[in-house]
């Protein structure tokens, strides 16, 4: 019975090809196991890597930049000078008001339709004043957040005043010259018309003059003059102590630049003055590169979360653990095939 048991055991082993369970001590059959499929699976990685690696470095001279916009606050600005509906008796009209307070300060631009009339910074305690170049007529200012990434936030509610016609027109000088085309929304009066400055930025972003360096930066400013009788004397105020001027003969756009020695936050100012001696007045804000930084890192702090300590090891570690990996199996191959190779050998020097 036993002999009988036996060979019906053999046969459903032979048609099922059955395995040996792991505690009987017996070695296994390995022909399912390709080691050569497994050693390409392993190479190819390292192809990869190298691929990788010699990619990154031709891409070494190529520039990647990203920006991290700054937070807009959810404040809204209010101009409480001048007030609605008011009359004021200068060109040269003064805008405050009240402004929402955050982490980097926003800047507050006045506009009067889409044109810049000028902008100022936030202080730290939520407030802003200026002052805007203005021609007879009525007027419809506006005050906007804009961040130093140029994220434009909320504006205020408008505020409209007039600048009156004098009662004596004869001492106001005719123009020499056709009235300028005005941007939409600004008033020009025929009577009398005084130059503006008209610029496309919110600020000015003062750029280090070397790459880290906190010691020094430099500006670069570009707007034009329209309006009035050319030609026009022009005189910047960088807002260090440095006052430049320049005699201008035409409406085309110019670029001014300045090099400041310390980085930090300075008020512009543009005095025109043109061959009638009709004057105006523009200014604007230097931002420092440094507030803006803070704005990104600000921004990067508030967006992504730092890696897992589990994580950042596998990243610092991942070559070391590949190599291990391989070099284990190269050892699983050698316990099954190896050792049987030496034997094979032995047997063969024998005969």
């Amino acid at each position: 019975m036993k002999s009988v048991h036996q060979s019906a055991h053999r046969v459903v082993h032979k048609h099922l090809k059955l395995r040996h369970h792991k505690h009987t001590g017996r070695l296994m059959a390995h022909k399912h196991t390709s080691y050569r499929v497994l050693f390409l699976l392993m190479l190819l990685p390292i192809g990869l890597m190298a691929l990788v690696q010699n990619l990154s470095a031709s891409a070494l001279d190529l520039g990647v930049t990203a920006t991290v916009l700054a937070p807009v606050p959810g404040g809204t600005p209010v101009i409480n000078i001048p007030t609605n509906g008011s009359v004021v008796s200068s060109s040269n009209v003064s805008v405050s008001g009240t402004c929402p307070v955050i982490t980097p300060a926003v800047v507050i631009s006045i506009y009067e339709g889409a044109t810049l009339k000028g902008s100022t910074p936030c202080t730290t305690g939520g407030a802003f004043s200026t002052s805007i170049t203005v021609s007879y007529g009525t007027h419809v200012i506006k005050a906007t957040v804009v961040t130093i990434t140029n994220e434009v936030g909320n504006s205020s509610t408008p505020v409209t005043f007039s600048y009156a016609v004098p009662s004596t027109p004869s001492s106001s000088p005719s123009p020499t010259s056709a009235p300028p085309t005005p941007e939409p929304g600004v008033t020009v009066d025929l009577l009398q018309f005084p130059p503006w400055v008209i610029s496309k930025d919110n600020f000015l972003l003062i750029q280090p003059l070397a790459a880290g360096g906190e010691t020094g930066g430099e500006v670069s400013w570009k707007f034009i003059i329209k309006g009035g009788t050319l030609p026009y004397t022009v005189s910047v105020d960088w807002g260090d102590g440095t006052i430049e001027k320049y005699d201008i003969s035409s409406h085309a756009s110019r670029t001014y630049t300045h090099a400041y020695d310390s980085v930090q936050t300075y008020i512009v100012k543009v005095k025109v003055k043109d061959a009638a001696g009709r004057e105006s007045e523009f200014k604007t804000v230097a931002v420092s590169q440094t507030d803006r930084r803070s704005a990104i890192s600000l921004g990067l702090d508030s967006r992504y979360e730092s890696a897992s300590p589990w994580v950042a090891f596998l990243q610092r570690h991942a070559f070391q653990m590949y190599i291990g990996a391989f070099f284990a199996l190269i050892f699983l191959w050698y316990l099954e095939h190896g050792r049987h190779l030496g034997r094979r050998t032995l047997r063969g020097s024998h005969r």
